[in-house]
């Protein structure tokens, strides 16, 4: 699932049919209401499990990008972007391959807005070895290429075992990239670094973005991350440390550390997971499932208010309760739906049956009091 949002949001939803994984997009109004037909995508492609990325442009086009094959060929595994007008209810033009044909596994593909209209694609390549190299490619708002395909990361402080990426425009015009992997003041677990490439393709320095640990084992995974109207960066991520639990830290417009590391929950017996941030105006709201250990409780999806630049703005607070069965309450996504508030999504087991799951979506002001509206 993945979403995008103005003031109407775009929802691409992926299933099962039969053997294939097929996606289709709709748009909704404001409150949640359907506001056109679906339309299908990545017809005549097969698909691999990943979920697909999504960016909005210019004009209310969507582009769209997933990992994919021909349905000719399954063994061309590579990432293939579709543009879309939600507002028109149909694709424009059939999709075509952003990465360059290779033996390699190209998976995990992500896309974000370049000034003007444009916008990136990036993907990681695995070796054989496991080690991830970051691709990216820029293209124009049509869909023509802007650049060849290169590799976005280089040897030593970019070069690691990818275990997630994730990828945000700045107002500037500026894309930064996070990702979890080896770096070379990194010991023998991941750490999360970011780095800011403008929008002619030169890359800054990256930066560590997770603080040294006392335990070596302590894996930073999962990141995300997020840039305010004003340009501040919010990361997120789960460190593996013993009990998995989601920290943050904020940045300015260069990638400069404000401030040390902030542990996002305030609890020690809870298993965290699926962490999302959004941006809402000036702030941001970060979002994750919180699973007591022991089971005692049901899940619930837990959200903090972050405001640059200390990160202070309260406590974590639940945005809903799940039922206490088993996938009851799973991948919560946090999405900027206006100025002043994030909506969040979930999915829950569907009342009509248990092979289905059912998308239900409420509305998070970026400050305090909170009430749901489901």
């Amino acid at each position: 699932m993945a979403l995008s949002a103005q003031s109407q949001q775009f929802l691409v939803s992926c299933e099962f049919a039969g053997q294939e994984r097929v996606c289709r997009g709709r748009l909704f109004d404001p409150q949640g209401k359907p506001a056109g037909a679906e339309i299908p995508l990545f017809e005549g492609l097969l698909s691999c499990a990943e979920d697909p990325s999504l960016t909005s442009l210019h004009g209310g086009t969507i582009a769209v990008a997933w990992s994919c094959s021909r349905r000719s060929d399954p063994s061309s595994l590579w990432i293939w972007v579709q543009v879309a007008s939600p507002e028109a209810g149909k694709v424009l033009g059939p999709p075509f391959p952003a990465s360059r044909p290779a033996s390699l596994k190209q998976s995990s593909p992500l896309i974000a807005p370049r000034p003007g209209g444009g916008f990136w694609v990036l993907w990681i390549e695995e070796s054989a070895s496991s080690a991830g190299t970051l691709w990216g490619r820029r293209f124009e708002a049509d869909g023509s290429s802007r650049s060849p395909a290169e590799p976005l990361s280089t040897p030593g402080a970019l070069q690691g075992r990818f275990r997630r990426a994730a990828a945000a425009a700045g107002p500037s015009g500026d894309l930064f990239v996070v990702w979890s992997g080896f770096g070379p003041d990194a010991g023998r677990q991941p750490e999360i670094y970011l780095q800011r490439i403008d929008d002619a393709g030169t890359r800054m320095e990256p930066v560590r973005v997770s603080e040294e640990q006392k335990k070596p084992s302590s894996a930073n995974v999962e990141p995300a991350l997020a840039v305010s109207s004003r340009g501040e960066i919010a990361v997120v991520w789960l460190r593996k440390a013993g009990p998995q639990l989601g920290w943050g830290r904020l940045l300015s417009p260069e990638g400069r550390p404000l401030g040390p590391e902030l542990r996002l929950g305030t609890r020690s017996d809870t298993l965290e997971r699926s962490i999302a941030v959004a941006a809402a105006g000036s702030r941001f709201v970060a979002v994750w499932l919180d699973l007591l250990r022991d089971g005692s409780e049901p899940p619930k999806t837990v959200a903090r208010i972050i405001s640059p630049p200390t990160g202070g703005e309260g406590k974590p607070f639940v945005v809903s309760e799940g039922p206490r069965s088993a996938g009851a309450t799973r991948n919560p996504v946090a999405l900027t739906a206006g100025t002043s508030e994030v909506a969040v999504y979930e999915l829950h087991p569907s009342a009509k049956s248990s092979a289905e799951a059912e998308l239900i979506g409420c509305r998070v002001p970026a400050q305090r009091p909170y009430s749901p509206d489901r």
